[in-house]
């Protein structure tokens, strides 16, 4: 049987952990497998520090112009599928696409996000968020909703920007009921589930014989997304004393031992010595949340597991979090909390 020819876009150098989490394992033993990695060209900050943990052995074309794009547009012809994880088609990827729409039919758009588009029962939702992006980026604000505006001003008015995939993956029910009534009514959806589902499904032993809480670490202070937009939500000093204090504060109120869940890119050694008196893990989020007594966190995706394992949840912010990162409010509102602020007092009351 003759094996399909697979195109997979991606602007994240595929990890170990991507390789696993996109499938590519799958997709390399059974089909012949071309990556294309538009990483330098649309994340240049996050390039190097990515492409030093790289899986190796892939079948790699790493694009950095739009000249590398047309010299290599015989594997495009050449696919059978064309698989884009480069997200929703913003004004950043928008010459990507326009490139591949000749080739648009045979394209798989995969929006796999389990991060809520938006708020629930939260008053002002809109000019709160405008302010604290306003506060965040500053100039950097005003350039970027003006190329925006002119992107979503061109895509109206000419066909040229509009891009019809032959179809679309993508999980939750909301997602999938929004896409088949607008942009993509003509497009063959497949619903399909988040990858912390399948993870959920794996058997784990419990690390500790004691009882214990987990932060769900997201690497805030130099996680390498932030890095590329220029976002900085906290300041690094205090952010971990105020950590350090409020787990202090929950071991000797509730008698249970704090564990940290380092985020998958974070550096471990960094971590361990941010949070000295813990023990602090990698690569063992399922595992740790599955055997909690209770979930801590600001904003983490990882917050599936606290939710397919039935955990309660504890949201935390800061007195500058609450100023330039809107988005705890808005995961806290989907569960109808409010997060705690660990920059104020709190007792033991508010905690629980």
């Amino acid at each position: 049987m003759k094996k399909l020819k697979i195109s997979f876009l991606t602007c994240q150098v595929i990890s170990e952990r991507e390789y696993k989490r996109f499938s590519l394992d799958f997709l390399e033993n059974n089909h012949e497998l071309i990556i294309f990695d538009f990483t330098q060209l649309l994340q240049p900050k996050a390039f190097q520090q990515q492409f030093n943990s790289r899986k190796r052995g892939l079948k790699t074309i790493f694009i950095n112009n739009s000249n590398q794009l047309s010299n290599n547009v015989k594997y495009f012809q050449d696919s059978d599928l064309i698989i884009s994880i480069l997200g929703t088609i913003t004004e950043l990827n928008s010459s990507i696409f326009k490139f591949l729409k000749p080739y648009q039919q045979k394209v798989c758009l995969t929006y796999i996000s389990s991060f809520p588009l938006y708020p629930l029962n939260l008053k002002y939702y809109f000019l709160k968020k405008i302010y604290s992006d306003f506060r965040r980026e500053g100039i950097f604000f005003i350039k970027n909703k003006l190329k925006k505006c002119i992107y979503l001003l061109k895509k109206k008015l000419t066909s040229k920007i509009n891009f019809k995939s032959g179809y679309l993956i993508v999980n939750g029910e909301n997602l999938v009921e929004q896409y088949a009534k607008n942009e993509y009514q003509n497009t063959r959806i497949y619903k399909t589930c988040s990858y912390d589902y399948v993870l959920t499904k794996n058997i784990y032993e419990n690390l500790f014989d004691y009882k214990y809480v987990v932060f769900l670490d997201e690497y805030i202070i130099h996680h390498t997304d932030l890095k590329i937009l220029n976002m900085k939500f906290d300041k690094e000093d205090i952010y971990y004393r105020e950590l350090n204090s409020f787990f202090d504060h929950i071991e000797k109120s509730f008698k249970l031992k704090v564990i940290i869940a380092s985020h998958p890119r974070s550096n471990l050694e960094f971590n361990k010595s941010k949070f000295p008196g813990y023990k602090v893990f990698k690569g063992n989020t399922v595992q740790l949340v599955k055997y909690s007594e209770y979930v801590i966190l600001h904003a983490s995706t990882s917050i599936n597991f606290a939710v397919i394992f039935s955990k309660p949840i504890l949201f935390i912010t800061t007195n500058r979090m609450k100023i330039y990162r809107f988005d705890n409010e808005l995961l806290a509102s989907w569960f109808n909390r409010k997060p705690l602020n660990i920059s104020k007092k709190y007792n033991k009351d508010l905690i629980i």
